[in-house]
């Protein structure tokens, strides 16, 4: 199952999206809710680029419930921005990776900015983007863990020890492969053997 498809219906996934897109052959869910599957109904879940534009406490309950429907030894793949490297910005933000981020987040996004400013593009990532809660690897990690998941990794762009997951993200297309893994985390955690 796929949280949060957008405009990246997977084929062979059950694309599931608060606002479905007609003739995208996704399904309605609210991922603050609890989900209308029985336990142990999905090997693999996916979410790009979603759970940052809800609150946390509602992310600890789609965690929870993204941890009750996978099959034991079940796989979930989270990736959202990162958020130390984004708040990186605004402290040396001198180095060419860092440049070209605020001149494509402010050329694109930041119409009224009057320079190319950290300040600009960070504030626009927080409050034009709809994003409630954005994490770091250590409150990403602990997060899955507390929702009960294990042998949680981080994990590169388009990269999986899991086919299944390979590949996925669409991200990148928007904003190229650089600035994707410097704003993106990308974490795989498993639910144990039920044993």
């Amino acid at each position: 199952m796929q949280i949060g498809s957008g405009y990246n219906s997977l084929g062979g996934w059950l694309n599931a999206d608060y606002v479905p897109r007609p003739g995208a052959g996704q399904i309605f869910l609210d991922a603050r809710r609890p989900f209308p599957f029985p336990d142990g109904s999905f090997h693999f879940i996916f979410s790009e680029h979603m759970i940052e534009h809800i609150w946390f406490t509602e992310a600890q309950s789609m965690l929870k419930e993204c941890h009750r429907v996978l099959k034991p030894g079940g796989v979930i793949r989270i990736s959202t921005p990162n958020l130390r490297n984004v708040a990186s910005l605004l402290f040396a933000p001198d180095n060419q990776i860092k440049q070209t981020y605020i001149k494509l987040a402010t050329d694109k996004y930041i119409p009224h900015a009057i320079n190319y400013r950290p300040g600009f593009v960070v504030n626009n990532f927080f409050w034009d983007f709809g994003h409630y809660f954005v994490y770091d690897e250590e409150t990403l990690e602990l997060a899955l863990q507390a929702a009960g998941f294990s042998n949680v990794k981080l994990v590169q762009p388009l990269e999986s020890d899991h086919a299944e997951l390979r590949g996925l993200e669409s991200h990148q297309k928007i904003v190229g492969d650089e600035i994707n893994r410097f704003e993106s985390i990308i974490m795989e955690a498993s639910r144990g053997s039920d044993a």
